[in-house]
């Protein structure tokens, strides 16, 4: 009897030894998953295995094809999940940002005129009185400025500028003339412009509004019914008159863009947007170069692209940017320092690629989609193209380079980059924004 009780206290303190060991375990391993940081903080837990061509801190993923137009999305290899900017259509349609004509009735007293280089005051010189040929704008105010408007950022977030964003309002549609980032504040800051819309200096009436802002989902989404979206129009018509800037209507296309940051240079720009509108067939009085996006027939040919070309990229993992194809031929990239900065954009730059693609369709030619070798040649030859140029523009340092075939512009934070890399084995060298362009 004795000997069976020893057993059974010895079988007891066995079972409590592997029961105290378990409890030890648990809590070590516990110990162990709270020391460890939350999985968006880890990078390392972050990182995705995405399929593609590795080009240094990127992917070069599958390919985008609709007739000839090839987008070809680039992911970052960790997330780059920061959303650290407003942009101007975000602004403007929250009322966070205010652009304005410099001497408008609706502008804030503006600071002195930085020196403008030389072919930018031949373009002001040149559109004080525009000529188009259906029209002859009214002369332009002493006061007023063609290539500069002053804007103020009243968010929270820093605001994005990027160069060839069309922004309509006032007596003319301009675009953005150079890559800026504007800290919140109350202060108004000068940005240069350039105008895209030849034929106007005028307060813009109903019709206008309604042609070339409304119908190009500036604001439309906010116009549940006709009493609204009359009300819509009339109050942007008045903004415009007093020289505000009701939205963003898309970008500039290839060769407008380059016309913008390459040569700087108004008349350039000009003869550009004409080009283009005689091209696509927009007809306007006025030569606007948004009347791509707003004339039906125009708009009606680019929509298929759109709508082929839109959703896929922006459904990719981690997608940075775009390497856009057009005929088989790598046409331009776009790459910035993250997804959220990226999606916000694209839409405006599908629009030009679209463009472009409907400009040079051949329906005789047989297109083929451009490999991933070719697009890891052009960025390549687009990375290690030697500087032509390197400025600072307020808080970003803006580099272009150039080589025979390549024209690139990269602009960066001085604090925390030289902005001398771009998109490549430097994680995009710091840059906020890489756009490359074949000549």
């Amino acid at each position: 009897m004795k000997r069976q009780w020893i057993k059974g206290q010895w079988i007891k303190r066995q079972w409590l030894r592997v029961c105290m060991g378990s409890l030890l375990g648990c809590a070590v391993a516990m110990t162990a998953v709270a020391a460890e940081p939350p999985s968006s903080e880890n990078p390392a837990a972050q990182k995705k295995e995405i399929a593609g061509t590795p080009y240094g801190d990127l992917i070069i993923g599958e390919p985008i094809v609709y007739k000839n137009l090839t987008i070809v999305p680039v992911s970052s290899k960790v997330p780059k999940t920061a959303d650290r900017f407003i942009t101007p259509d975000e602004g403007l349609r929250s009322g966070k940002v205010k652009i304005v004509e410099v001497g408008a009735e609706a502008a804030p007293a503006a600071p002195a005129a930085r020196h403008a280089p030389a072919q930018q005051q031949q373009g002001r010189q040149q559109a004080r009185q525009p000529q188009a040929p259906a029209q002859q704008a009214q002369p332009q105010p002493e006061s007023a400025e063609v290539n500069r408007l002053m804007v103020i950022n009243s968010s929270d977030k820093p605001l994005y500028l990027m160069p060839g964003e069309v922004i309509s309002g006032g007596k003319q549609d301009r675009t953005i003339g150079q890559e800026l980032v504007i800290q919140p504040g109350k202060k108004p800051v000068p940005i240069e412009v350039f105008c895209v819309e030849h034929g106007r200096w005028s307060g813009r009436d109903a019709a206008a509004t309604n042609d070339l802002v409304f119908e190009s989902n500036v604001l439309s989404s906010r116009a549940q019914t006709a009493e609204s979206a009359a009300t819509e129009r009339a109050t942007i018509s008045e903004k415009a008159k007093k020289g505000e800037f009701a939205g963003s209507v898309g970008q500039l296309n290839k060769s407008a863009r380059i016309a913008v940051q390459g040569d700087k240079d108004q008349g350039k720009v000009w003869e550009k947007v004409a080009e283009n509108n005689t091209k696509s067939g927009a007809q306007t009085g006025s030569g606007n170069f948004a009347a791509n996006y707003a004339q039906k027939d125009v708009a009606d040919r680019l929509k298929p692209y759109i709508e082929q070309c839109g959703k896929p990229v922006l459904a990719r993992s981690q997608v940075v940017g775009v390497v856009v194809a057009i005929n088989g031929k790598v046409e331009s990239v776009d790459i910035f320092e993250s997804t959220p900065l990226f999606t916000k954009l694209y839409d405006k730059l599908l629009k030009s690629f679209a463009l472009d693609a409907a400009t040079a369709a051949d329906s005789k030619a047989t297109i083929v989609a451009c490999p991933p070798e070719a697009c890891v040649k052009f960025l390549k030859e687009a990375e290690k193209s030697p500087v032509a140029k390197s400025e600072v523009n307020a808080d970003l340092k803006a580099v272009h380079r150039e080589s025979p075939s390549v024209i690139t512009f990269t602009a960066g934070e001085n604090a925390k980059s030289d902005a001398q890399g771009g998109f490549g084995g430097g994680a995009f060298g710091g840059g906020i924004h890489t756009g490359a362009f074949s000549k």
